[in-house]
């Protein structure tokens, strides 16, 4: 590292409707930072732990971003969606099909957008880590350690990859999994509290603003915690599905006022009440003993007979339960399915966590008691509550405190950096160091699963009782009878993966031709996917 000896790692949730991010000294205590105190000229809360994933443009150069993107303001939304190319949202669902026209209008890519408000978004945490360290630039090396969903594509992480790169972030940086990341703040926070034992596993759940990730551990060890994966993780996108709480809501006011009338309120009013609903009825309705919610619903004629008055909107408990009940399905379906595939192997599930935004809803933690309420499982949150505070006063719930779930990616993502130094930049052209890491620290999780099963194709002797007669053909060179395009595999799916104190995270396949595989949903159906290492 030169003169510079010590590193600060910086752990980025870039996600779907708001992004977080954390950073920490890699030495001494590795207390973690949390940036709360995001750019907000409405001030609607003291403390945040996160901040839009919005940027609007003007003559083609980013204006705002975050929360200073005005109500009246164009400006892209969601736009993470569109790494994932051709994606059979980018047409269909409003905020991705805005920002997708909305890019042909600035004339510039998915990926140009996302290195911008990246831009935007570290710039913004190198002036949060100089405050506390003004002259870090001559003690400390940056890392970043940026978070993706679990089920994209290695083509949209690429491109996540790329867009950071090209935001000026630097070169050493490693991406790994949002729900991976929310299960190693969680489950090391449920320890400090001394709720884990040894042999226990735990599903956490990472219920975000656009996706819902699933990942599950046996806890091995407890001082230091050592954890292992015993299922493959599950998700699904969650804002982007017609039934989701947010779209259900919107879809109820149009039915109530009417289609016309509803195409008659002004963008801004319409955003106002959807941000009322997000930040404050979304994470507080529990589906029992509410209070009476109401949100702002201006440009409409009052409608006393259904809770239309003076521009606001009452809303009975009824109808917010509609909001929330397939979404809360869905995410059932997904528990249950990791909980089975645990059990599969012979493990007994001790809690299911909950982590992200919607992982805040106290209706979907109810919904999720009650249905394992006679199996033993426990379902768990982690400490604190996010606080909304309405302008008018009509909804007020919680604490701030700096760990709370909504948060739980980007803090993961900086302790997954602290347990796994970069050791691979010494080595110029290597896909890592032999070196022993200068932190001789252990990962907290010692093994995860394999997704895929890994192999070469290659050709072989023919041998007529195990190869296709259509393989067959002649070596020129040898004159001997050939099978073509042969595989073997390597690596099968679900097999397990050690990772050692002093080995790489990752280290691809120095093969070119590696082909993954993975069996699909239904019938046994292989989908083959090539790529290329080295």
């Amino acid at each position: 590292m030169g003169s510079r000896g010590s590193e600060i790692v910086a752990g980025i949730d870039f996600g779907t409707t708001h992004s977080g991010v954390s950073w920490a000294i890699n030495g001494g205590s590795k207390n973690i930072r949390l940036i709360n105190n995001w750019p907000d000229p409405g001030a609607q809360n003291a403390s945040k732990e996160k901040v839009p994933s919005s940027i609007s443009y003007s003559n083609g150069q980013p204006q705002s971003w975050g929360y200073t993107v005005g109500l009246n303001e164009e400006s892209f939304r969601w736009i993470k969606i569109l790494l994932e190319e051709n994606h059979k949202y980018a047409t269909t669902v409003e905020p991705v099909k805005n920002s997708n026209t909305l890019l042909r209008k600035v004339e510039k890519t998915a990926q140009d957008v996302v290195a911008d408000y990246l831009k935007l978004l570290w710039t913004y945490t190198i002036e949060d880590i100089r405050k506390h360290h003004p002259d870090y630039e001559e003690i400390f090396v940056l890392r970043v350690i940026l978070t993706v969903p679990a089920i994209w594509s290695p083509a949209a992480k690429d491109r996540t990859l790329q867009a950071a790169k090209k935001a000026g972030m630097p070169e050493d940086i490693q991406l790994v999994t949002e729900p991976e990341a929310a299960a190693l703040a969680t489950l090391k926070e449920k320890a400090d509290e001394n709720l884990l034992k040894v042999g226990e596993a735990f599903v956490v759940v990472d219920a975000g603003g656009g996706t819902v990730d699933l990942i599950s551990y046996e806890v091995l060890g407890l001082t230091p915690l050592r954890l292992k994966e015993c299922a493959i993780g599950s998700g699904m996108l969650q804002q982007f599905v017609d039934d989701d709480a947010t779209f259900t809501f919107a879809k109820h006011i149009e039915t109530l006022v009417g289609a016309p009338q509803y195409r008659s309120i002004k963008e801004s009013n319409r955003k106002r009440m959807m941000k009322d609903f997000e930040f404050g009825i979304k994470r507080c309705f529990s589906g029992s003993n509410d209070p009476v919610f109401s949100v702002d619903l201006r440009g409409v004629e009052d409608d006393p007979k259904n809770g239309i008055v003076d521009d606001t909107i009452t809303l009975n408990p009824a109808t917010l339960a509609t909001c929330f009940d397939q979404v809360a399905q869905r995410i059932q379906k997904l528990v249950a399915d990791q909980i089975a595939d645990v059990e599969e192997r012979n493990l007994s599930v001790k809690a299911v966590l909950l982590v992200g935004g919607f992982g805040e809803s106290p209706y979907l933690y109810k919904r999720l008691k009650a249905c394992y309420k006679t199996s033993g499982i426990e379902i768990m949150g982690v400490r604190g509550a996010f606080v909304f505070t309405h302008p008018m006063k009509k909804i007020t719930q919680g604490t701030v405190t700096d760990k709370t779930r909504w948060s739980s990616v980007c803090r993961g993502a900086t302790l997954w950096g602290l347990e796994h130094p970069n050791s691979d930049a010494s080595v110029a052209g290597s896909h890592f160091s032999h070196e022993p890491s200068i932190h001789n620290q252990a990962p907290t999780i010692t093994s995860r699963l394999s997704r895929y099963s890994y192999g070469m194709v290659h050709n072989k002797p023919y041998d007529p009782s195990k190869h296709l007669s259509h393989e067959m053909y002649r070596d020129a060179k040898t004159g001997r009878d050939m099978a073509r395009d042969q595989m073997t595999w390597l690596l099968e799916r679900v097999s397990t993966l050690s990772f050692l104190p002093t080995a790489p995270s990752f280290s691809p396949l120095p093969i070119l031709g590696t082909v993954a595989k993975t069996m699909g949903e239904g019938p046994r159906m292989q989908q083959m996917l090539t790529t290329k290492a080295g």
